[in-house]
Formats: structure tokens, C-alpha cells, sequence
């Protein structure tokens, strides 16, 4: 392999952590052990001999759709893994939209997207197959069609799954040749028996051709499902070989047990049948850096282990030569930790279902760090096995160290328990893969139970379609007001909280939160259904003092409901005021508090009835806090953040708005929707530049806006004085409300209303001691220009305000109907304030060179006189200097 595709690691704690890896497993000698924490195994597919393959299962689920997801990521995983080896372990993640479902595919050693490639050309091909499988006929009614598409469906995943089948196959024609068997065997029972035809099958015929191997898995598949054909087995080999070969057969069957999931899925869940399959590529392998490849028995003292055993001491002599040699070789990440180093990546898309399905059982290493991992993911179990060939990505090392240190020390622990000759650690090695049972008749009824609840396929889309607009862009379906309008509107308590409208129903539950249609409660329902039971069953107030408050651990998956006390103060003049003390909740060192007041949801456009209180720690990005979980999982589907929330959380309610309300009252689950709107807009104020010939996304709500640059960022980066950008439906410029967002007066007069907002100055460049011009570099007077007073009454007339007139900066233009600017409106603007109607001012103001009055000035500016400018501009030509 090229050196180039590897990454050199220097971490010592992923030294210590191979190290003590290395070390396991030769004290192991391949045995599987007792898990290192609390395992978190599928009730599902439990290892059971007895009732492995029942297709009664009682599943301890949470949402009735639960069981069929979790089989649905291990199933498609299994048939995914078409070849047996480490190389083609398959791992599973799941993504849901409003309406439509994306699964995240890696392997070990992952796809290859190069089509030149037979097996990648292969690959793609079959994730195309399944896809379009789930979107089949068969889901309109026609029988006759569906049952054409199933049968090439299953012989399509029996043919991808050759080489693997073909494998288990030798090992049934092995299993029932180890022992005699009677010379009658075959006649024994009726002809037609598939349990006798697939036991002929597999001692006589082979699997040279596509067909013959798809007649012996269609005949394990109904064997499989016969109680009669295990008895045949025991009887005819004994206990030992028969249950041997009867698992063996349920592995033939699973490519066809694996599709009528999948038929099943797609049927139950609408959603599915809008299958995307998208597959990701692993990380490079990871080598240790020469400083970490050292002798075992160094290792061994390193890591801080006593003094080893007489026969601990005797393995490590066994394995001296080849441990150094071990911990040469590249490391490659396992797949179920490509598919958690991902998520836990903020920057990639979060999936709805915290279970990773596997094409196999997870190895003690993946098993021990998922669980230590923030988002704790499940999996189907673990086979208990200590692989030290092991890694997580390269970019990852630093970011975990500390976990990794942690996951070190617990291995060393293990280690020091191993050479406990009293401990009994080690036991027979468990199955790596077991077979996915059906479905559970309690998950079928849980969904016979809520077919009530379905409408028909368009009206379905229309409500799913509604709900993802109320999460993620409120404004295409909340009522649209006068665009001309001062300020948005107060919602009322007893409005939807997700559109405003009026009249809405409280929640029966909780009777906290109001919605006008099921539609608006649907939409809010993945984030209230987290605390709506807590708040009707929440506790008793211990005293008048304490106010019900939101809090959002960082450890938790899921925020909970407390009392605050709210200690009442005088202030120097005697008037009362309350001070929460959150301090207890956000860590036992004391911590400074940060306290941000929330009296407008940015994303729906309202001003609340009630001030919200968002109290975190003050430094919880350099203090060692970790990503809030509860808060993450609150805000779910309805989008990301642009801050990294870090430490516990609290969030209490004043009462009434203000500057800072004296008095705090009850949080209600309105405040909670509102507050979650507030972190997905928290500082959503950057806009993008859009690259001529590029076109912005208008799905989103999202709008054409100019920028206005400075001096300084003209000199400094080569900026053109206008560049066109896109502008999201949170930008505090598009809100009603908006200290530094004005409307040109001069816009108002030739009907183009242009609302400009500053944009955060460059501090790098702002006290620059190599600055050599005379100008400042955050003068903008071309933005200044639009701001003069065009009012004869007022004593500024033809001047524009103090804060336009210097520390401007760049300067964001968009138009105050919400449509789109463009570059060639914005600049036409500009320069016929700059360069026509200064000139105006001055002559009408006795600084100019042609006598004129003031309403001569007003009276030219008009939509028509700045059309016949354009033609004048286009004359001049670029001119790209502030002036």
C-alpha cells in the first residue's frame, strides 16, 4: 500500500491504547469476554439456542416503528456484506427526512466509487436495485406485478451474495458429511420434502450456475420456516449436527428472509419507499510513530501494569518478536466507528435513530467505545472479541484524546484482571454474526392499531410537506403580513406556536403548548413528545420561591424539568427583584453565568408575550464542558446550529419583556419551542457570497441581497464595491425589528425600499500599523450616501445620520419587500445617490456650482430619473474607488 494513504500518529494515548489492545489479546488467546461496561444489546436478537430463530419476539420498544428500523440497519447491512472477511463488514445509519429516508453505508474497508472498478460497478449497481425496489409496484396494489418484482429482486441478492453463499453452502456439505449417516437416508421421506431436496441439493449437486444456486437458497428459505425440517435434521445427525446444519440453513436463507423485511418495511413505513442509499468512504489507516514502536515487555511497564504473573510472563516472551511488528502495521477504522465519528461531526447531518446496524456483531474495541462516545450508539450486540488491529480516524486523535486515555485505562484494567487467575473473564468464543429474527407479531399490531391514523398518499405529502416547512423555514407557510409593516407581530398565549395563528388547542397532555391543526402539532411533536409527559407529571413546587424551569445536561439524552429557587433582592433604590440561583445546576466549581434574554423568535417572526432566560456557563468552550446532548437530541429534525452548545443548560422564564424583567414566572412548553427556534438562529447572521454563473438555493426561503464594501476590504482582500450574496430566512436584516438594520429614505422615494445592515468590521485590519492611507478602512461612504435626509423639514436635510457616517464597514443591501437585489439594481442605486444626487444636495445646501432649492432636489429623485441615470452609468464605465 502507498505510504501516502497513511496517517502518522504521535497521540501517546493511542499508543497506550494499542499497546494494552496488543496485550489483551494475546492474554485472551481468542476468547470471547465479559463486557468492559453495561452492554446495550438488542432485546431483539439476543443470543438465545432456543429461541434464536422464533418469529415471535417481544421487543421492548419505545415508538411502535422502533424494532422495524433497528432490523431494517442490520438487515440491509447483512446483505451488503456480500463476502465473508474482515474487508466487506458492513455497517448501517439511518437519516430520516419529512418524507423520504437516507442510509449511511460504510464498510471496513470501504466502497470504492471508481465504475471502472467490476466490484465498485457492482456495488453501485445493487444500491440502485435496492432503492428502486423499494419504490416497486408492488406498494400501488398490483399483485401480480409485485410478486415479479420480489422474485427478481431475491434472485438479484442471491446472485450479489454468491460468494458468500457458496461459502456457507461448503460449510452444510461439510457439517453433514462429518458424520455416518444411514444408507436410507434420502428416502426416508416424501420426494417433494424441501428439507430432503435441499440436503440432496447440498451433498450431490454444485453451484456452478446463477440458477442452481438461486433453487438451493429459495430451498433452504422454505426450510427455514418449517419446524418439521429441524426435527429431520436431529434425527438424521444427531443434536450436535443437526443444530449445526439447521443454523447453517437459516445463513442460506437470509438473503430472501433479508428482502421480505425490506417489503415489509417499505410497506409499513411510507417513508422508506423513498430509500437513498449514500455510501461513504473510511478515513486512512493510522500507523504509530517510530517513538511508540517498542519491545512488548517496555509496553508492558509504560502502561503502568505490575509485575506480571509467571504465566503472563511466559505468553509475553511467546508473542516478544511479534508484538513490535504488530504495532508497525497500519491500523484501519472498524465500521460502526466511521459511522459514529461521523455524527458525532456536527457538521455532518445527525441521524433520527441512535443504532447502528451490522452486517456482524460488534468486536469488544467498537462495542466498548460506543458506549463511552457521547451519542452512546446501539448495536445488536457484541461477540466479545479483542481485535488490537483497531483505530478511529486520524483528524479524530486529537478531539478524543481525552476519551481515548480513559478507553486506554479501562483495557489496562482488564489486562490486570486477566492475570487474576481467581477471575473468571474468558469464556467460549460467542457467534460474530447471528441471524436477524422476522418480525415480532407485537410490532405488527402496534401498526394495525395506528392505520386509522393514515390518510391517502397526497394528503399525506401535503401534511409532511407543511410539517418540514414549520421546523425549518416557518415563513413559507406562516400567514405573510404588509411588507411595509414597523414591527413584527406580539403572539398571543393563546396562539399556534408554530404558525400563530389563532385559536389554537392546548395540548391534551400537558395543556402547556397550543397548536391550530394537527399538521403544526405534528411538526412540533419530535421535540415537545421529550418533556410533555414530564410537565403533566411534573413534582410539586417545594415553595412559593421556586420557579419551574428547562434543564438541558450535557450528559443526558433527553432535558428534564426542575425547580429553581428564586431568592428575592432589593435593588439601591428598594425595589424588589428576584435572582435565580442556577448555579448548582451548571457545575459544583462555582462557574461564572451567562445569561441570554430571548424576547423575539427570529425564525417565526414574533415578539413573545414573555422574556426567556438562557443561562449557560459563561466559558463553557475552553472550560472542558462537552457538546449537550439533551440539547442536540431537543432540536432533532428541525435543523443545526451554528454555535457548539457545550455544558448543562438552563432555561427559566420573566415575566413580561423589557430591558431585564425583575420577576421570573413558570416555564411553559411554548417557551421550550421558542427557545429551541432561538438556538437554531443564534448568530445565523453570515451571508454567502454566490459565484457568478452560480444561482442561489430558493427552497430554503433564501433571497439576493448585495454587499457594500468598505475601504478596507476593497485594499486588503481585491473586493469588488458591490458583491452579490445570498441571505437566509433567519438573518436578523430580514426581521422587522432590527437596531441596525434602516430603510434608505432615498429607496422609499424612487420605490425600490432597500433595508442596509451593517456587517461585523475585520478587527485584524482595523489598527493595522502598516495602514498607509488616509482614509479609515472601515469608511463606506457609498452606504453613507444612501441614508441622506431627503426631508425639507428636518434641520439634517441632505445629511445622512451620525452612526452612517463613520465605523461602517461592509454594508448588506436587501430589498424590504423580501426579493431578491440584484447586483446591477443595488449598484444603480448607490451611484445615483453618490454621483447624481450629491452633487444636488451640495449645489441646493450654496457648496455646489449650480443654484438650486431644496424641492428641485426632492422632486428629481424618481424611479424614472434613476432608470435615465443607468444609461449614463453603463457610459462611465467600472469604478471599482471609494470616494
Amino acid at each position: 500500500m502507498d505510504e501516502n494513504n497513511f496517517r502518522t500518529s504521535d497521540s501517546t494515548a493511542f499508543a497506550h491504547l494499542i499497546w494494552s489492545a496488543q496485550l489483551l489479546h494475546y492474554l485472551s488467546c481468542q476468547q470471547s469476554q465479559s463486557p468492559l461496561s453495561p452492554s446495550t444489546v438488542n432485546p431483539s436478537d439476543a443470543e438465545n439456542s432456543d429461541e434464536e430463530f422464533a418469529s415471535d419476539v417481544n421487543t421492548v420498544l419505545g415508538p411502535p416503528d422502533t424494532g422495524i428500523k433497528e432490523k431494517f440497519l442490520d438487515c440491509l447491512a447483512e446483505i451488503l456484506s456480500h463476502t465473508r472477511g474482515w474487508h466487506h463488514v458492513t455497517a448501517t445509519g439511518l437519516r430520516e427526512g419529512f418524507n423520504d429516508v437516507v442510509v449511511d453505508v460504510v464498510r471496513n474497508a470501504g466502497f470504492d466509487t471508481n465504475e471502472a472498478d467490476p466490484h465498485s460497478a457492482k456495488d453501485s449497481a445493487y444500491f440502485v436495485k435496492i432503492e428502486n425496489f423499494m419504490r416497486a409496484n408492488r406498494l400501488l396494489g398490483n399483485s401480480k406485478l409485485a410478486h415479479l418484482s420480489m422474485s427478481d429482486f431475491e434472485e438479484e441478492t442471491i446472485i450479489y451474495n454468491a460468494a458468500r453463499l457458496k461459502k456457507t453452502l461448503s460449510d452444510l456439505r461439510h457439517v453433514l458429511t462429518s458424520k455416518a449417516r444411514k444408507s436410507n437416508l434420502l428416502l426416508r421421506s416424501q420426494p417433494t420434502s424441501s428439507i430432503m431436496n435441499l440436503v440432496q441439493q447440498a451433498l450431490t449437486q454444485g453451484t456452478d450456475t446463477e440458477d442452481s444456486l438461486v433453487y438451493i437458497i429459495r430451498l433452504a428459505y422454505h426450510s427455514a420456516r418449517r419446524p418439521s425440517a429441524h426435527n429431520y435434521l436431529i434425527e438424521t445427525f444427531g443434536n450436535t449436527i443437526g443444530d449445526r446444519g439447521w443454523r447453517l440453513i437459516h445463513f442460506l436463507a437470509r438473503p430472501i428472509s433479508a428482502c421480505r423485511l425490506l417489503e415489509e418495511t417499505a410497506r409499513r413505513l411510507p417513508a422508506f419507499r423513498k430509500l437513498k442509499i449514500q455510501a461513504h468512504r473510511p478515513p486512512f489507516p493510522v500507523i504509530l510513530d517510530n517513538k511508540h514502536l517498542i519491545p512488548i515487555h517496555e509496553a508492558w511497564e509504560r502502561l503502568g501494569l505490575p509485575v506480571a504473573t509467571p504465566s503472563t510472563r511466559e505468553t509475553l516472551n511467546k508473542f516478544n518478536d511479534k508484538f513490535k511488528k504488530a504495532c508497525s502495521k497500519p491500523f484501519s477504522t472498524h465500521a460502526e466507528i466511521q459511522l459514529v465519528l461521523k455524527y458525532l461531526d456536527h457538521s455532518h447531518p445527525q441521524p433520527s435513530l441512535y443504532y447502528l446496524g451490522c452486517s456482524k456483531k460488534a468486536c469488544l474495541l467498537c462495542e466498548n467505545f460506543m458506549q463511552k462516545s457521547p451519542l452512546q450508539f446501539r448495536t445488536r450486540g457484541g461477540h466479545g472479541k479483542c481485535y488490537p488491529a483497531w483505530s478511529i480516524a486520524h483528524s479524530h486523535l486529537k478531539s478524543l484524546e481525552e476519551l481515548l486515555a480513559g478507553f486506554a485505562k479501562t483495557l489496562v484494567q482488564r489486562i490486570v484482571e486477566s492475570d487474576d487467575a481467581s477471575r473468571r473473564l474468558f469464556g467460549q468464543p460467542l457467534a460474530e454474526s447471528s441471524v436477524i429474527s422476522s418480525l415480532g407479531r407485537s410490532v405488527l399490531q402496534d401498526f394495525e392499531l395506528r392505520k386509522h391514523l393514515l390518510n391517502d398518499q397526497k394528503q399525506r405529502s401535503d401534511t409532511f410537506r407543511t410539517q418540514f416547512y414549520l421546523q425549518n423555514d416557518p415563513s413559507l407557510v406562516i400567514p405573510k403580513r404588509s411588507k411595509t409593516a414597523s414591527f413584527c407581530y406580539v403572539i398571543e398565549l393563546s396562539d399556534c406556536i408554530m404558525c400563530g395563528s389563532n385559536a389554537g388547542r392546548l395540548c391534551t397532555r400537558c395543556q402547556s403548548s397550543r397548536y391550530c391543526s394537527n399538521e403544526c402539532q405534528a411538526a412540533d411533536w419530535p421535540s415537545h413528545k421529550l418533556l410533555c409527559r414530564k410537565y403533566a407529571e411534573k413534582s410539586p413546587r417545594p415553595s412559593d420561591n421556586h420557579k419551574l424551569a428547562i434543564e438541558f445536561p450535557q450528559d443526558k439524552s433527553y432535558p428534564s424539568l426542575i425547580w429553581v429557587y428564586c431568592e428575592k433582592r432589593l435593588d439601591d433604590c428598594n425595589r424588589p427583584w428576584e435572582y435565580a440561583k442556577a448555579e448548582s445546576f451548571l457545575g459544583r466549581d462555582n462557574p461564572i453565568l451567562e445569561r441570554k434574554l430571548i424576547q423575539r423568535n427570529r425564525r417565526r417572526d414574533q415578539l413573545l408575550p414573555n422574556t426567556i432566560e438562557a443561562v449557560f456557563r459563561d466559558t463553557f468552550l475552553i472550560d472542558g464542558s462537552k457538546p449537550n446532548r439533551s440539547l442536540y437530541r431537543s432540536l432533532g429534525s428541525s435543523g443545526t446550529t451554528s454555535c457548539d452548545w457545550r455544558g448543562p443548560g438552563i432555561i427559566l422564564r420573566k415575566r413580561g419583556i423589557g430591558s431585564d424583567p425583575s420577576f421570573y414566572g413558570d416555564i411553559s412548553l411554548a417557551d421550550y419551542r421558542h427557545v429551541l427556534d432561538y438556538f437554531l438562529s443564534y448568530r445565523d447572521d453570515d451571508v454567502k457570497e454566490i459565484e457568478k454563473g452560480f444561482q442561489i438555493d430558493k427552497s430554503r426561503n433564501t433571497i439576493s441581497g448585495v454587499k457594500v464594501t468598505c475601504f478596507g476590504t476593497q485594499k486588503l482582500n481585491g473586493a469588488g464595491p458591490f458583491v452579490h450574496v445570498s441571505v437566509g430566512p433567519t438573518h436578523v436584516a430580514r426581521g422587522a425589528l432590527s437596531s441596525e438594520g434602516e430603510i434608505s429614505p432615498i429607496s422609499y422615494l424612487v420605490g425600490l425600499p432597500v433595508r442596509a445592515w451593517k456587517i461585523s468590521s475585520n478587527d485584524e485590519w482595523l489598527n493595522r500599523p502598516d495602514w498607509d492611507f488616509n482614509t479609515h478602512p472601515d469608511s463606506n461612504s457609498t452606504a453613507c450616501k444612501l441614508f441622506m435626509d431627503p426631508n425639507i423639514n428636518s434641520p439634517r436635510w441632505g445629511w445622512a445620520p451620525l452612526h452612517w457616517q463613520c465605523g461602517i464597514g461592509d454594508v448588506l443591501l436587501i430589498r424590504a419587500d423580501d426579493n431578491d437585489l440584484s447586483v446591477d439594481d443595488a449598484e444603480l442605486l448607490c451611484r445615483f445617490c453618490e454621483w447624481k444626487l450629491l452633487p444636488m444636495f451640495e449645489d441646493a445646501m450654496g457648496a455646489g456650482w449650480v443654484k438650486r432649492n431644496k424641492q428641485e432636489v426632492v422632486d428629481f429623485i424618481t424611479r424614472e430619473n434613476m432608470e435615465k441615470f443607468r444609461e449614463e452609468l453603463m457610459s462611465r464605465g467600472q469604478d471599482n474607488e471609494v470616494i
